[in-house]
C-alpha cells in the first residue's frame, strides 16, 4: 500500500530521508494547506501565478527536501494528486513541539485553551482565544487528542502516528478552494481509502486546526491574537465527503 496507483509517475517526488515505518495501525486522515509561504517563495524564483503544475512541483521538492516537515499527498490548484511520501510511512506533518505535547496531554484536559501561538508568533500564555470554532466542530470533546486512537494516546503521541496527511496548495491572496482542487481532495481520499482499506468518514478525516488548534487556530492582527482556524482556512468536511 505504499504508493498510490492514481498518482502517476511523473507526479511522484518520493521522499527519501529516514522517515518512520508506521508505529500504530492508519486510522486517521490529516488535511492540510501548504500556507502561502511556499506559493510565494514559487513565485520569487519565477513561476507564473496561472501556473498551478509549476507551483505544485515547487511544492513537492519542498517537502521532499531536507527540511523538518513532510506530507505523503498534494493537491494542486487542478485538482492533480501528487504523492510525496510513501503511504506506509508516519510523515512529519502534525508532530506536537515538547511545549505542546506538554499542554495536550496535561492532567489538567483544557489547560491547553488557555494557550496560543498564532501564526508567526510566539507560545504564549493568554484569554483573547476562547477556541470557540474548535468547541463549535468538537461538541462533547475537551481535548485534541481525545481525536487520537488509544494506542496513540497511550504513547503520548501526535497525529504523525497512524495517519496519512494530504496537503492543498495554497491559493493565491486568500482565494475560496476551487471546485477542482476540492474534487482532487475527495479523489485522494477516496484512492486512500480503496487502497487502505481504511475509509474516510466524518469521524476519521481531520484538519489540521482541529488536532492542533493552539498551534494552528490564531494569527496575530495589530498585535492582537484573534481566532482564526488556518490549516486549512474554511474547508467544509462535510462538502468534501459527501
Amino acid at each position: 500500500m505504499a504508493l498510490l496507483p492514481e498518482v502517476p509517475a511523473e507526479r511522484r517526488l518520493l521522499d527519501t530521508r529516514d522517515v518512520s515505518q508506521r508505529r500504530v495501525p492508519l486510522y486517521l486522515y490529516v488535511l492540510h494547506t501548504t500556507g502561502a509561504g511556499i506559493v510565494q517563495r514559487a513565485l520569487d524564483a519565477g513561476y507564473r501565478p496561472d501556473d498551478a503544475e509549476g507551483i505544485a512541483h515547487f511544492a513537492a521538492r519542498f517537502y521532499a527536501g531536507d527540511n523538518e516537515v513532510s506530507t505523503h499527498l498534494l493537491v494542486d490548484w487542478a485538482g492533480h494528486v501528487w504523492q510525496i511520501c510513501r503511504l506506509d510511512v508516519d510523515a512529519w506533518h502534525s508532530g506536537y513541539s515538547p511545549a505542546m505535547k506538554a499542554l495536550y496531554y496535561s492532567p489538567r484536559r483544557t489547560e491547553w485553551m488557555e494557550w496560543s501561538q498564532p501564526l508567526n508568533g510566539s507560545l504564549v500564555h493568554q484569554s483573547a482565544n476562547d477556541y470557540t470554532f474548535w468547541r463549535a466542530a468538537h461538541p462533547g470533546l475537551s481535548n485534541p487528542t481525545e481525536m487520537l486512537s488509544a494506542e496513540v494516546r497511550a504513547r503520548h503521541g501526535s497525529p504523525n502516528m497512524g495517519s496519512i496527511s494530504i496537503d492543498l496548495v495554497a491559493t493565491i491572496g486568500g482565494r475560496p478552494w476551487s471546485a477542482a482542487q476540492l474534487g482532487g481532495l475527495r479523489q485522494a481520499l477516496t484512492a486512500c481509502g480503496r487502497l487502505t482499506g481504511v475509509l474516510p468518514t466524518l469521524n476519521n478525516v481531520r484538519r489540521h486546526s482541529d488536532l492542533d488548534p493552539v498551534y494552528r487556530g490564531s494569527v496575530l492582527r495589530s498585535r492582537q491574537i484573534v481566532e482564526f482556524p488556518w490549516d486549512p482556512k474554511d474547508l467544509d468536511l462535510g462538502a468534501v465527503l459527501s
